[in-house]
């Protein structure tokens, strides 16, 4: 399920950000609505772009590339991590959410 996040002015101008296209930052901001509170998300490609990008000419597989290359995204076995994710965001450990890739130890205790 989706969640609102906050985003940081310091993205904007942040090193690695400004190195990729604008709608790389784009689809980067917008996997975060996706991801579980640890920073995962399912690489599928096509459903990322009808989510976030549905009416932009774009090929996302290129795009999540682009944010690979800088270490915004890290690759792993069919899901993509977004590793910072947790420390940019004030998770509420009421509303955790996880996901299939989340190891037992990133999961807070109740």
């Amino acid at each position: 399920m989706p969640k609102m996040r906050g985003i940081k002015p310091e993205t904007w101008t942040d090193d690695k950000m400004v190195e990729v296209s604008p709608l790389a930052r784009l689809l980067f901001i917008g996997m975060w609505n996706y991801a579980c509170d640890n920073g995962h998300v399912e690489n599928k490609p096509r459903q990322l772009k009808m989510r976030i990008l549905p009416a932009d000419d774009c090929d996302v597989v290129n795009l999540i590339q682009e944010l690979i290359d800088v270490e915004c995204v890290e690759d792993n076995d069919g899901h993509l991590t977004i590793p910072n994710l947790p420390l940019h965001q004030r998770i509420d450990k009421r509303y955790f959410t996880s996901c299939d890739h989340c190891a037992p130890s990133e999961i807070p205790e109740e």
